[in-house]
Order: structure tokens, then sequence, then C-alpha cells
């Protein structure tokens, strides 16, 4: 069976008991306090060959709990005892604060002091119209779910942060020369919204800001609707003829400049023109 370690003040062979403060079974799901709460607790807890107070045995002034729990008579391992190693550790538990914190939503439980090595339980929940982003200062911050974990073996700071559910698009033609669809609209997160840009010359050329794929060159493109709100802007250009020389000194400094649609003419010599699609 699994001995269920968890990491305590002085090491990381301490046995998880529900009345420690630990709260998770051996599968890493939380118990029921009503129903099941002895899963939290390892089998090694009160397992052994007799009393640990048996001098024979003498584990009793030797704790295998996180919180270094002493009964009224000065005992740790008290009745059976435990099967493990038992740490002797003469300092009380500490305790230590828990900081929690929500944006567009709340979280339970409050902020307050807990002993040292507990596994709290954290509730979220997001205002109307939000979903969870993100969990940070918990056992999981990869979570997307809204119940969480922090143990308490330092001060800790949980911040969980919801946003929309639903989101903005907007998108715009600068300096005029056509239009894009659509110009607004609101989405579901993560919806991937098709634009199509129309110059009003179909010779001009778009470029694009704002989108999936900005170094497109097609009149049509995606945005995928991750963000709060999203900008897309289309600009529209008639295509150049560049000269080398004249505009340009050589050849590579034209090429560089040139953009989709774009033609480069170099002067001749002996030759006819070259002419070279950029």
């Amino acid at each position: 069976q699994d001995p269920m370690f968890v990491r305590g003040r002085l090491g990381n062979y301490y046995l998880s008991q529900f009345e420690a403060g630990q709260i998770l079974d051996p599968n890493g799901r939380v118990v029921d306090p009503n129903v099941n709460p002895e899963d939290a607790t390892s089998p090694a807890v009160d397992a052994g060959s007799g009393d640990a107070n048996d001098p024979n045995i003498a584990m009793h002034l030797y704790s295998t709990r996180t919180d270094n729990y002493v009964d009224a008579n000065g005992n740790k391992d008290f009745g059976r005892v435990d099967i493990g190693y038992h740490y002797d550790d003469p300092l009380p538990p500490v305790q230590f604060y828990l900081n929690t914190y929500a944006i567009n939503g709340s979280i339970s439980p409050p902020s307050g002091f807990y002993t040292q090595y507990i596994q709290v339980p954290l509730k979220a929940v997001p205002n109307p119209g939000y979903q969870l982003k993100s969990w940070s200062g918990t056992d999981d911050d990869t979570s997307r779910v809204l119940n969480n974990i922090v143990t308490m073996d330092s001060y800790k700071y949980v911040v969980v942060e919801f946003q929309s559910i639903m989101v903005e698009l907007r998108a715009r033609v600068v300096g005029g020369n056509g239009t894009v669809t659509p110009r607004r609209g609101t989405y579901l997160r993560g919806t991937v919204v098709t634009l199509t840009a129309t110059p009003a010359n179909p010779s001009h050329r778009v470029i694009w800001t704002g989108t999936d794929d900005d170094t497109s060159t097609l009149l049509t493109n995606t945005v995928t609707m991750v963000n709060d709100l999203h900008i897309v802007e289309v600009r529209f250009y008639a295509p150049r003829t560049l000269n080398v020389p004249g505009d340009y000194t050589n050849l590579q400094h034209a090429i560089d400049d040139a953009m989709d649609g774009d033609i480069i003419l170099i002067a001749p010599a002996d030759q006819p023109y070259l002419t070279v699609d950029g």
C-alpha cells in the first residue's frame, strides 16, 4: 500500500493524516469530511506491532504528523505506534497566513492563519458572464477548474482571475479605399472569425494587422478571439514600379523594399528590360 508520505518541517516522510490537515486520498482526490475522511490518512498510522508508550518501542515522544501535535499527556504518537519515521521536533507548530484574492469573482475561504502544512481547499466563483482564466499561488496553478488546494508551508498569496466569456472584435480600414467585414461583433472567447477585405480598386493589395497571420497577402484572414478586445486594421495600397537604378542604387535594396504586387524594373544596358515580380 501507498504509505502516503507528505512533506513537513523536518523532512519528506511524515504520514498524511486527516487530523493533521491533509485532505487528499491516495489518488489525489479531496476527501469528503462527512463521508470518507479516513481516506486522507496513511495506512501506516496506528499500524505498528504495539503501543507507542511501550518501553521496548518508546516512540511516544516523536511525531509522524506535520502539525507536531502533542496530547494532554505529552505524547506525540499515542495508542498503537505508527509505522514509519518519527521526527524529533521540539518546536511548536507555526501559523502561516493565507491571503486570498479574486478578480471578477470570489474565492473561499477568506484570508486567515492556518497551521503549518495544512492543505486548504479553495473554491472560486466567477461573476456572471465570466469564466476561469488562471490560478496563482496554489499547489497546481495549471488547474482549469474552480477548485484547488494550497499547502501552508509558508506565507501564501493565492489569486484567482476570471475573464469575460464574450469578447469584442473591431475591424477598420486605415486610409479608406475599401472595406473589411465583419467590422465589429461580440463572440465567445476562442471563436475563430473569418475576415474579408475588399479593395475599392481590384488591383490594390492588402496589409493586415492584428490577425492570426499578419504576413498574409490574401483578401481573407482569420482572428482567434482570445483577448477581451481584438482590433484588426486593414490597409490597401496600389502596387508600385521600382526602378533600378533610379529609385534604388542596387537590386537588393529594391527587393528588400518590395511588397506584394510590386514590379522591379532593371534599366537596360545592351539587353531588353528585365522585369521581376516582387
